[in-house]
């Protein structure tokens, strides 16, 4: 039988807690669980975001004798 469950949480943390609350005490599959932000802005992590803009710094020439 398939369900589903949503839940909201104020903080990641919360919601990975819920996970493994549900995996280990109620037997569901760690692979059958799905969690996603409400929002784009609640994403973690960064890899997926536009990094800040820095000034470009000059190259130093370095040579060796």
């Amino acid at each position: 039988m398939e369900s589903t469950i949503i839940g909201a949480f104020d903080t990641r943390r919360g919601a990975e807690l819920a996970v493994e609350h549900v995996v280990q005490e109620c037997g569901v599959a760690r692979s059958d669980v799905f969690v996603q932000p409400a929002g784009g802005t609640n994403a973690c992590g960064g890899a997926d975001g536009k990094a800040a803009s820095t000034p470009e710094l000059p190259l130093a020439a370095s040579s060796t004798r």
